[in-house]
């Protein structure tokens, strides 16, 4: 990143990961911590309560592992595009021809990862593409 005065980065600590949602200049923090704070609630209320779910478990209808938190973006409904980026690999942000790896949960890399033809159904906006 190159110097600029004034910025902030703006994170989180979710699942022992840190998000970090913005780079973002100082008038822009206060509103964009609560688009933030906004997305974690809506976020929270997409989860599925413990009962149903040990109830789903129970009857076979849901993986034993536990439903993994989706964060949703800050400016809408749909889930957050995250993108791993490794310790040892920080110094590599700065070059131009950096890229950074799209992370993906266990489902969606079993669609990537699926051979010829797959057909994904899904609302508009919920991240198909």
């Amino acid at each position: 990143l190159e110097q600029r005065s004034g910025h902030r980065i703006l994170w989180t600590e979710e699942s022992g990961r840190l998000v970090m949602w913005y780079i973002a200049k100082h008038k822009q923090v206060s509103r964009l911590m609560q688009l933030i704070d906004d997305s974690k609630s809506r976020s929270a209320r997409q989860q599925i309560p413990d009962s149903l779910v040990n109830e789903l478990q129970h009857e076979g209808l849901l993986p034993q592992n536990e439903p993994k938190e989706v964060l949703l973006d800050i400016f809408g409904n749909v889930p957050l595009k995250m993108y791993d980026v490794d310790f040892n690999t920080i110094s590599e942000i700065a070059k131009e021809s950096w890229t950074p790896q799209l992370h993906l949960t266990d489902e969606e890399r079993d669609i990537v990862e699926e051979e010829g033809t797959v057909l994904v159904l899904g609302r508009s906006g919920t991240g198909k593409t």
